[in-house]
């Protein structure tokens, strides 16, 4: 967790099945900020000490069973409330999922509160933990329905964590990571969950989880960036595996989160990372996940991944890649400009949406300046670069910065010659003669 996270009040909400250790976990969560509370909602429920209703069999609740679950739901939200606008961070812990979390989001409107998800393995909730619990065990039965109630409604939301083969204090070290990863709350949690069901899936075939574009270079845009990520498994994965992955992707994109259609990214096997050539699972924003083959963008994700990437979970990328050199960047650029921009040449109209002129100005920016000084830059960086170094195109440049999320259409005479002047320039240094 960065230094100034645990001096900044936070609000985090833990859920799962019973058993899945949440007051463990959230009591030595909350000790990790500087000043930090931890509110239990069964504490709460205790409180009740004649006419307490809960449940008795496995099921929606109902009834007064329902009334007051609710209830304590509230109270836990306006003591949380409290103690935040009193300069504290706060853990607070229930079984909330559905309609139930919908009421929580509610209760604390206003306030940011990051959700985690513990999801141990049913069998090691049922098994071990709720017998060996002090708090009444509620068997087999409740955990098959809580587990499958969660798979239900709350795929895609919060930070999930398979804790199975975790301490509490591992678990409470994956949950700082997973909010506290980049500086955007929600991307971290769709990351934790990205992580959990990938871990589910692969098991010990996945070897790292990493971030790489705009989220490696700092230039992440909320409005208008992708989640890009990298996946390096062990082999190459067999059919059966694929389709699950597939799955997952689906229900994540069809989620409510914010981010979920903008995650992007592949898997490949640890012994190609240097130099892939075969057919990977490449999840898509505006595609299908597919299985196919990567282009020459490839050497500018390694080289970002070797020099930026972010660990979410793994090795440092640099013990599976090697740098890129000056020499192959600008090859790379030469190749993907030739190819794939060179096209575009002859049908410019879908173009004229001011944001994809946005992106194809930057993304230029960043070529002019891979081709002068042989490294990558975030795009602003490339663009306060290319303004001083062209400044004739300086108010091109400065017009695509305040079009990055702007869907208007808008003449493309300036930006496709802005384009001719980087293909003209790649094949001026990177032409093979």
């Amino acid at each position: 967790m960065p230094n100034n996270a645990r001096d900044q009040p936070t609000m985090i909400a833990v859920t799962g099945i019973q058993a899945a250790g949440k007051s463990t976990v959230s009591r030595l969560l909350a000790q990790r900020f500087a000043r930090g509370v931890h509110i239990e909602a069964d504490l709460l429920q205790h409180m009740v000490v004649s006419g307490g209703e809960q449940a008795k069999e496995p099921g929606e609740l109902e009834g007064e069973a329902a009334r007051q679950y609710l209830l304590r739901l509230k109270h836990m939200c306006l003591l949380a409330r409290s103690f935040f606008e009193a300069g504290f961070s706060v853990v607070l812990d229930d079984i909330m999922l559905g309609k139930s979390w919908r009421y929580v989001q509610e209760q604390l409107d206003g306030l940011p509160c990051s959700l985690v998800v513990l999801a141990p393995r049913v069998e090691v909730v049922a098994e071990v933990r709720d017998r060996q619990r002090a708090k009444r065990p509620l068997g087999e039965a409740w955990a098959i329905y809580l587990d499958r109630a969660f798979r239900e409604t709350m795929t895609g939301v919060g930070c999930w964590i398979d804790s199975s083969a975790q301490t509490p204090e591992e678990t409470v070290e994956q949950i700082l990571q997973c909010l506290f990863l980049t500086p955007h709350a929600e991307v971290n949690a769709l990351l934790g969950t990205l992580l959990a069901q990938m871990q589910a899936i692969l098991g010990e075939r996945l070897v790292a989880l990493y971030l790489c574009g705009s989220l490696a270079l700092g230039d992440f845009d909320p409005a208008s960036s992708d989640v890009d990520f990298l996946a390096v498994t062990d082999d190459a994965l067999p059919a059966a595996t694929i389709d699950r992955l597939r799955a997952m992707h689906d229900a994540i994109g069809a989620s409510d989160h914010p981010f979920a259609r903008r995650l992007e990214g592949t898997y490949i096997p640890r012994a190609e990372m240097q130099h892939p050539d075969g057919q990977y699972p490449i999840a898509r924003t505006d595609d299908p996940f597919i299985v196919g083959t990567l282009d020459s963008g490839w050497v500018f994700q390694r080289a970002i991944l070797h020099a930026h990437g972010v660990v979410v979970w793994g090795p440092p990328p640099q013990t599976m890649i090697g740098p890129v050199t000056p020499e192959e960047l600008r090859a790379a650029i030469y190749d993907h400009l030739d190819t794939w921009w060179a096209s575009r040449l002859d049908a410019p109209e879908w173009m004229r949406p001011r944001d994809y002129q946005a992106y194809t100005i930057l993304t230029m920016c960043r070529v002019f300046y891979t081709l002068e000084l042989g490294a990558l830059c975030s795009k602003p960086q490339a663009a306060a670069w290319a303004q001083t170094a062209y400044p004739e195109w300086k108010p091109l440049i400065e017009r695509a910065l305040a079009w990055r999320i702007d869907r208007a259409p808008d003449d493309v005479t300036e930006t496709m010659a802005f384009l001719r002047e980087a293909l003209r320039l790649a094949r001026e240094r990177c032409q093979p003669e």
